[in-house]
């Protein structure tokens, strides 16, 4: 099978979870199938205004032009594809200008993100209700053989859209697991990624004033990529390799108050023996999983994570580092790349 993707590509050193998603993703495809990777390019600040007027949806508008849809149209004539994969939101737009088999990756949903990520106000609300418009109609193509979630939230959205369409779930991988935790619980809150969309930096900064300037001088705080400038100087702490800590439990933070884009990032800090604490519901597709809500918490304050420690503290900490453990390993047994490239060629073959 020759599979045409279209990402947003990226090299081993890209570090954004959509390049992360991909780049693992492909790395397990099996290799008698042949994938051919096209990028399309952005457009300039003027075209992108352009495409808003015009009625491109926000995102899309960055990736709608006669450039990308001839590049498109060539890869397809020269390298004479099975079946067309294409993995990001904001080039779905170009499923338009596809007459093959084509299978839509959305790691996210546009217009569920626009409400969760603007704090549902009334115009994101009026925007958000004509991107789901924009977006039944182009899912509902007859090209689009298949549409695949990274979550289930996302699968039920998805669903209620187009109803009628195949819809299945791809969930990111597990990453290779820390050492068991020693029954210790360190103050220590860790923050994973590069926050580089602005939304990201936004809820960052919010989460330092809200939670991190409450934090006693017990509590460290540490990331493993130094955070934007323009993220709150509260966030004080210092770069760290969870490789090479010592094996105990800690707290791994998502800031986001909005559930888009936390995919990787909590089953990363499960692996690497970190509580899960989150602004927002981050939890849904963990709920079949014993002792899932001892270690995935929604917080609003400081002094609920202080509460956290201390009800983990009061535990018996050889049962509950057994626990944890026990939930560890489930995820990563419910969370496999293998398994998930194995479950995207299925869907992709079925589609030919």
């Amino acid at each position: 099978m020759r599979i045409l993707w279209i990402g947003k590509g990226g090299g081993t050193g890209a570090l954004g979870g959509d390049e992360v998603y991909d780049r693992k993703l492909l790395q397990c495809i099996d290799p008698q199938h042949e994938i051919i990777q096209f990028v399309p390019l952005p457009v300039s600040r003027t075209k992108k205004l352009m495409n808003l007027a015009r009625g491109v949806p926000l995102y899309r508008a960055t990736y709608w032009s006669r450039n990308n849809t001839d590049n498109l149209h060539n890869a397809i004539c020269t390298t004479l594809p099975d079946v067309v994969v294409i993995s990001w939101e904001p080039f779905d737009v170009l499923a338009e200008q596809i007459e093959l088999p084509t299978v839509l990756l959305l790691h996210n949903i546009t217009s569920d993100a626009v409400v969760e990520v603007f704090n549902k106000t009334r115009i994101a609300r009026a925007y958000a209700s004509y991107v789901r418009r924009f977006e039944r109609r182009l899912y509902n193509l007859p090209q689009i053989s298949a549409i695949i979630a990274l979550s289930v939230r996302d699968a039920r959205i998805i669903k209620a859209l187009v109803p009628n369409k195949r819809v299945e779930i791809v969930s990111p991988g597990a990453p290779p697991l820390a050492p068991m935790p020693m029954s210790v619980i360190m103050p220590e809150i860790f923050i994973s990624g590069t926050y580089d969309w602005y939304p990201k930096r936004r809820d960052l900064s919010a989460a330092a004033v809200k939670l991190l300037s409450e934090k006693s001088s017990e509590w460290k705080v540490g990331w493993d990529h130094p955070p934007h400038a323009s993220v709150s100087p509260l966030l004080l702490g210092q770069n760290v390799d969870p490789s090479k800590w010592l094996p105990a439990l800690r707290f791994g933070l998502v800031p986001d108050t909005f559930s888009s884009g936390f995919k990787l990032k909590v089953t990363y800090y499960i692996a690497n023996n970190c509580v899960v604490l989150s602004m927002s519901d981050v939890g849904q597709d963990y709920c079949d999983l014993t002792d899932h809500g001892i270690f995935i918490r929604r917080v609003s304050s400081f002094i609920e994570i202080q509460a956290i420690r201390t009800e983990l503290a009061e535990m018996d900490q050889l049962e509950l580092i057994s626990r944890f453990e026990k939930f560890k390993l489930a995820c990563v047994a419910k969370f496999k790349w293998k398994e998930s490239a194995r479950r995207l060629t299925e869907v992709l073959v079925s589609s030919i």
